[in-house]
């Protein structure tokens, strides 16, 4: 007989199979992850210490998932500071907030929880969220934009050095981009669309933890 055998389901526990299907779900988030661009090695982050300005750009209000990133980079030593820019957010509100907080950050992230609408015709950034992204590229500190929704998204960030997809912001979506941040998972996903003028179908950067690791 195998030393192993196939345990059927029925004789597994709910808490083992919420634990399992879990496991399931972390892995696909991690190497799914399509790391498209990272100009001057931006990547991987020196978290501890580190302060980070996050902005978090969504329709309404942000999801529950998007405190993870802030809560993932703090637990790792960062101190950051964090805005949610709606599609109707005032931009001299916003230019306030950069202006404040950005002038004592190290780096800048911004978090896309934007899907795009099917036959929109548009990337699905307001025009006020499109402002703020193109300003956010003069404020002289490394950007990092992380498509946790559409990857088209990605089109409005051609000006920062760093582009992640992520495909999706459930709590293990953003728990998995910010382990890539640290640098303590590789990035192995491959792009599922072409992004017109920018990336090709499966372009994708694949690097590896141990080339990750600052020595």
């Amino acid at each position: 007989l195998p030393d192993r055998m196939a345990i059927p389901d029925s004789v597994i526990t709910r808490p083992e199979r919420k634990a399992r299907n879990r496991r399931f779900a972390e892995r696909l988030a991690e190497r799914s992850l399509t790391l498209l661009r990272n100009d001057a090695s931006v990547l991987p982050l020196r978290c501890d210490g580190l302060r980070a300005g996050v902005m978090s750009f969504v329709r309404r209000s942000p999801p529950a998932s998007a405190e993870y990133l802030r809560q993932g980079l703090e637990r790792r030593g960062a101190v950051v500071r964090h805005l949610a820019v709606a599609r109707d957010a005032r931009v001299t509100g916003v230019r306030r907030w950069m202006r404040d907080s950005l002038a004592v950050m190290d780096v800048l992230i911004l978090a896309s929880h934007i899907a795009v609408a099917d036959g929109s015709g548009t990337i699905g950034l307001s025009e006020s969220q499109k402002t703020i992204f193109a300003e956010a590229a003069t404020r002289g500190i490394p950007v990092i934009l992380i498509a946790f929704g559409s990857p088209y998204i990605l089109t409005a960030g051609d000006a920062f050095p760093v582009l992640l997809a992520a495909y999706g912001d459930a709590p293990v979506s953003v728990q998995s981009a910010v382990r890539l941040l640290a640098g303590e998972i590789p990035a192995r996903g491959r792009l599922p669309v072409h992004i017109p003028g920018m990336f090709p179908l499966g372009a994708g950067r694949p690097v590896s933890v141990l080339s990750l690791i600052h020595i």
